[in-house]
């Protein structure tokens, strides 16, 4: 088994871009750009499960943690994640068009 598994998703009406990552091991760095005309909005949720063994049980249900937060995004985005979790960040998508229509003010 590789280290982290992930996955990227765009919500129905194509404005969130979702990106889901287990991490196993270590952290991991990820290096986000978008070289379709597309641009990520001023901030992302980032959703946190984290544990320092990797696992929950009834005995020790505190071995694992939730936890969110919006931070903002820069260009080109980088964000690690951390050890042993499973992180989803959630971005809002800004389209070419969108992004004229709004710097025309319609």
């Amino acid at each position: 088994m590789r280290p982290h598994e992930y996955v990227a998703s765009i919500d129905a009406d194509h404005k969130r871009l979702f990106i889901s990552l287990a991490n196993l091991a270590e952290q991991h760095r990820l290096h986000i750009s978008l070289d379709d005309g597309t641009k990520l909005g001023k901030h992302v949720m980032v959703y946190f499960l984290t544990g320092e063994q990797g696992y929950v049980s009834y005995a020790k249900p505190d071995l694992v943690k939730f936890k969110s937060e919006t931070i903002e995004v820069t260009e080109p985005f980088v964000f690690t994640f951390p050890a042993r979790s499973l992180t989803i960040l959630e971005f809002e998508l800004i389209w070419q068009l969108q992004r004229n229509m709004e710097e025309h003010g319609k």
